[in-house]
């Protein structure tokens, strides 16, 4: 059953022949977010699978993998406390940069 959902989940993530059609995530990074989104949106099933790797999809199409992993890093900071956290958490580009990674999410959905 895992390996069908994987199998379901890579046909649909559009990195089989993506070409030119957007930037190069790596599939595990490709997975890991649908995953976490399907997760967020309800749990596993085939309709969040499908909105989900249409996301990920449309967010490799606009954004370059290294500003996806900095915006990435900066909303999972949001979470970390203390004086380190301080830097992912406060501040201009912390705030600029998951604005704009959120915003490109939701047009996403």
């Amino acid at each position: 059953m895992r390996v069908l959902f994987m199998a379901g989940l890579l046909a649909f993530s559009g990195t089989a022949g993506a070409g030119d059609r957007g930037h190069d995530y790596p599939t595990h990074e490709r997975v890991r977010y649908v995953y976490e989104c399907m997760a967020t949106n309800g749990g596993r099933s085939f309709g969040n699978m499908y909105k989900c790797s249409c996301a990920i999809d449309y967010v490799a199409e606009h954004l370059p993998y290294e500003k996806f992993v900095e915006a990435e890093t900066y909303v999972r900071g949001r979470r970390a406390r203390g004086e380190r956290g301080g830097v992912l958490r406060e501040g201009e580009r912390a705030e600029s940069v998951r604005e704009r990674f959120q915003a490109l999410e939701q047009e996403a959905y």
